[in-house]
C-alpha cells in the first residue's frame, strides 16, 4: 500500500516546498524567516519592542491574518537575567501556516504584511 501512495506523498512534499518559496520570496523585506518546518514558518516581525501576541492579535483583527505567537511555544521564566533576553528576543517572532494556504493567500497575506508597517505607524520598524 505504500508503494501506491509513493507519488501522492512525493506531489505534496514538493507542493509544500513550493509554498514555502514562494513565501520566502513575497515576504516584505523587514520580514525574515528564522526556521522553517514542514508546514510551517516561524518569521520575526519588524516591529521594535512590541512583543508576538501583540503582532498576532493585531494582524488577525485588522488585517484578517491569522498567526500564532512565538509565546505560545516558549516557556519563559523572568526574573532570571539569562531568560530575560530571550524572552524579549523570542518575542519578535510569528509562526505562519505555509502548507494549507493556496498561492493567492501567499501573496495577500506577504501583502498585507507590508500594508501593517505603513498602517501601524505608532509601533517602529527596524531599519
Amino acid at each position: 500500500m505504500l508503494q501506491a501512495l509513493r507519488s501522492d506523498v512525493t506531489e505534496t512534499a514538493q507542493a509544500i516546498q513550493s509554498r514555502h518559496i514562494l513565501f520566502k520570496d513575497a515576504l516584505p523585506p523587514r520580514w525574515s524567516i528564522a526556521s522553517q518546518g514542514g508546514y510551517y514558518a516561524f518569521v520575526r516581525h519588524p516591529f521594535k519592542g512590541v512583543n508576538s501576541r501583540d503582532v498576532s492579535r493585531r494582524l488577525a483583527q485588522e488585517l484578517g491574518v491569522i498567526t500564532l505567537p512565538s509565546a505560545f511555544f516558549c516557556e519563559v521564566q523572568t526574573g532570571e537575567a539569562k531568560n530575560i533576553h530571550y524572552e524579549e528576543e523570542s518575542g519578535q517572532y510569528i509562526r505562519f501556516s505555509v502548507a494549507n494556504v493556496d498561492d493567492l493567500k501567499i501573496r495577500e497575506i506577504c501583502d498585507r504584511l507590508q500594508q501593517a508597517e505603513g498602517l501601524w505607524s505608532e509601533w517602529k520598524v527596524d531599519a
